[in-house]
């Protein structure tokens, strides 16, 4: 919630401040970036250690402190220095919680825990965005006010971590834990690893969407209530996707993912209208439905158990490293050629990446 009363209020914030396409990638670019060296690092750490929660404390705990000081930018490089430091803590945390997810339940279950995560994460990311909508009534437009109340949230999310998450003592291993991070991970996972950096090029920040609607006529309320709405799709669909990875299977989930990621993006990018953009624009929520429970248990399948915290830092700093060139790239290109070629370009991207994905499943099974 604290994160998306802020996230849908960057397009405007940034327009305010007279700055064109490019600082949106910047924001997003750099900041996915930062964060996906640092997961890493606390990934391997919280490994050497046996510990995750404090890691994934500490990272929830500094961004909910800095977020919402996005209310002093006057110049868009102070929003990207701001979601810099930001994005450190969700470099420090992301890796270390997703272990500790990926040790909390059954293997044969993880995409089914991952999807209720992510439907959790995404319903925080519903209500937060209606919280703006709710602000911008009540404090008569008054941006400044809704990023400051951001902080409540984040402060009940900090404090339900430190006080209500429990961690398992950790499992001794046969080798030092040290040596089998230091180690290159099993083929299988390296490719996968690799094809999902392809993805991820093509797979460029939701700013850029929100920009879209605003370029399509749309209010700021207009696209923060969207946005919420988005976000519930999300949600609704996060636990149901996992249920069905660990049925038919975790790489088919995440084709299917990506063959609908393609469709939105294509009627997104052939729409001239609100009208007709919105059905792409929902469709694209489902799309995280099928990958993000997925993706993840695919990961935690692939990954000696001792060694999750640093198979999930490499996954996440790929998929980051990636969109930081694809981020700076899309918005020159959007300044330049505008929204709709960017976005099919997308679109025949997220295909090339599924035809790898195809072959891939074929050497390695479906997970």
């Amino acid at each position: 919630m604290a994160s998306e009363m802020v996230y849908p209020l960057l397009p405007r914030l940034v327009a305010v401040l007279g700055a064109g396409a490019w600082w949106l990638g910047a924001i997003e670019g750099v900041g996915d970036a930062t964060a996906a060296i640092l997961k890493l690092y606390s990934g391997k750490l919280a490994d050497r250690v046996h510990r995750r929660k404090p890691l994934a404390l500490a990272g929830y705990a500094l961004s909910n402190v800095v977020r919402p000081m996005v209310v002093l930018a006057a110049a868009p490089w102070q929003i990207v220095v701001v979601r810099f430091v930001d994005r450190i803590g969700k470099g420090i945390r992301s890796s270390p919680r997703d272990a500790l997810l990926a040790a909390s339940g059954p293997l044969e279950r993880s995409a089914a825990t991952f999807g209720f995560h992510r439907a959790m994460d995404n319903l925080g990311a519903t209500l937060g965005p209606l919280l703006v909508v709710g602000g911008l009534w009540l404090w008569d437009g008054d941006i400044q006010k809704i990023l400051l109340a951001s902080a409540v949230p984040g402060l009940l999310a900090v404090l339900t971590l430190s006080l209500f998450v429990q961690e398992d003592a950790p499992v001794p291993s046969v080798r030092p834990v040290s040596s089998m991070v230091a180690g290159p991970p099993p083929e299988a996972l390296r490719s996968y690893l690799l094809i999902l950096g392809a993805f991820s090029v093509t797979n460029t920040s939701d700013l850029f969407l929100l920009r879209r609607l605003e370029e399509l006529g749309a209010p700021t309320s207009r696209v923060a209530l969207f946005w919420a709405l988005l976000s519930g799709v999300r949600a609704l669909s996060g636990f149901p996707g996992g249920l069905l990875a660990d049925r038919i299977g975790r790489t088919r989930s995440l084709m299917l993912g990506w063959l609908l990621y393609a469709v939105a993006y294509g009627i997104m990018a052939s729409a001239p209208s609100l009208t007709i953009f919105l059905p792409g624009f929902f469709a694209y929520g489902l799309f995280y439905g099928f990958t993000e429970g997925a993706e993840r248990a695919i990961v935690a399948t692939l990954a000696p158990r001792p060694v999750l915290g640093a198979a999930f830092g490499r996954f996440h700093m790929i998929t980051g490293i990636a969109m930081l060139p694809s981020n700076l790239i899309f918005g020159l290109a959007w300044d330049r050629w505008g929204g709709p070629v960017c976005l099919a370009v997308s679109a025949t991207g997220s295909l090339l990446a599924l035809g790898t994905l195809a072959l891939w499943s074929r050497r390695h099974g479906s997970g």
